[in-house]
């Protein structure tokens, strides 16, 4: 669906080698935000000075006329102004985007050749999906994107302004709140910058907003995809929920939207393959991160915002997903259904690497059905009816980090029978 595959090498070169870190002076350096500050006001301080001028003059002139009037004055106390710290700078748009530059990724997601999304999609690419990322911690390696990006991904590729592509491993996923947190080698980022994040309070609407990221067409030549960056304003700061689309194969009669809440909405413009990517305020620090814009209106886009992210993202990083076992799934739609002749359940698109779903065998019942041509359907999990993707987000979303819990999966063929003594039951560990 996304075009060849022939753009990704094997090597993990890395990732800023292409593009030189900017001068200190461009932008501010980046660091967390120094807290808030009353500022002197210029007025008052042009006052001041004034003030102390005509102190200076009159008491010269007091000392010539001294002797002739006899007059003493009386000294007036000093007065201590202390210097007050500057807030962080107001950036121009320019610098705005140099810093997006520094600290924002495109990522790549791909999937098995013989997976259900690679066949269904006529099997000309295992590409999956394409998004971006932001720099959390360029010190660790640590990279934040969407969930719906990688989620789906056997192994997932991450590149930078018109570098090379350098592996990445999915370290924590949290799928009701769409946000993943994926690692690679801290010297990858050589060049690169942990991106600032604003106190989650001081959001307001009404401020400026720059949504940032990389073009993603569908074209496979990631590597010189264009980075972006859309200037708008914080439309809403909290209250807003969506409904938005699960299924990548049907998007006209999808029967599995994903329920989102607490969204920071903007009206910049976020576009195809800038999910992922940092919501930044005119300081260059992060807001939100995108998630979702409205089709149909291209000044309703969608952010997590940055106080949702404070709360989810180091729990990832540290390999505790939250609703996430290491399997992907697309809900079946409504054709696919009626094709099947099945009431609803999801296709699993594929097992990524090194996860439990990976460790319980659910790799070689997956590539076993798909090289027959057969697909894989979750269609319980504990024993509950799983017939769309909310309800599977639900489930697992009761799970803690490291509790077990059953998936029953059965193969369908190509034709759409169900293929007897399929019914496989694995007990997996969330991570």
């Amino acid at each position: 669906m996304l075009g060849s595959d022939n753009s990704v090498g094997t090597e993990t070169p890395q990732l800023g080698a292409a593009e030189p870190a900017l001068a200190e002076t461009a932008v501010p350096p980046v660091g967390p935000p120094p807290p808030a500050r009353r500022r002197s006001s210029r007025t008052t301080v042009g006052l001041i000075a004034g003030g102390v001028a005509v102190l200076a003059a009159a008491g010269g002139v007091g000392a010539l006329t001294l002797g002739a009037h006899h007059h003493h004055h009386k000294p007036r106390p000093l007065v201590h102004h202390h210097s007050v710290a500057p807030g962080p700078a107001i950036l121009s748009p320019v610098q705005i985007a140099a810093l997006g530059k520094q600290s924002t990724l495109n990522v790549i997601a791909y999937g098995d050749p013989g997976s259900p999304l690679v066949q269904l999609n006529g099997g000309s690419s295992t590409i999956l999906d394409s998004g971006s990322a932001w720099v959390y911690d360029a010190s660790q390696g640590l990279l934040v994107t969407n969930a719906h990006v990688v989620a789906e991904a056997k192994t997932v590729k991450v590149g930078f302004n018109q570098s090379t592509l350098t592996d990445a491993t999915i370290e924590g996923v949290d799928l009701k709140h769409d946000i993943a947190v994926v690692k690679v080698s801290p010297d990858a980022l050589a060049g690169l910058r942990t991106l600032p994040r604003a106190n989650p309070s001081s959001v307001e609407q009404g401020e400026t907003a720059y949504a940032l990221g990389f073009e993603g067409d569908g074209n496979s030549n990631f590597l010189n995809a264009p980075f972006q960056l859309t200037t708008g304003s914080v439309s809403a700061v909290s209250g807003v929920s969506i409904t938005v689309n699960a299924d990548p194969l049907d998007e006209a009669n999808d029967n599995a939207g994903l329920f989102e809440s607490g969204l920071i909405q903007t009206d910049a413009a976020i576009n195809p393959g800038n999910s992922g990517g940092p919501l930044v305020n005119d300081k260059g620090q992060l807001i939100g991160m995108n998630s979702a814009a409205n089709s149909s209106a291209h000044t309703q886009g969608y952010a997590i915002p940055v106080g949702e992210l404070d709360s989810i993202v180091p729990q990832l990083a540290q390999g505790q997903s939250n609703d996430w076992a290491g399997f992907g799934v697309i809900p079946i739609s409504p054709d696919l259904a009626n094709k099947w002749g099945i009431n609803g359940g999801l296709i699993v698109a594929s097992v990524t690497q090194g996860t439990p779903a990976d460790q319980a065998g659910m790799t070689k019942l997956l590539s076993d059905a798909t090289g027959a041509g057969d697909f894989i359907i979750v269609y319980k999990i504990n024993g509950a009816d799983v017939t769309n993707a909310q309800e599977y987000v639900n489930d697992l979303s009761q799970l803690q980090s490291g509790e077990s819990f059953t998936v029953n999966v059965v193969a369908v063929d190509g034709q759409g029978n169900i293929q007897s003594g399929t019914d496989t039951t694995l007990t997996l560990t969330a991570p």
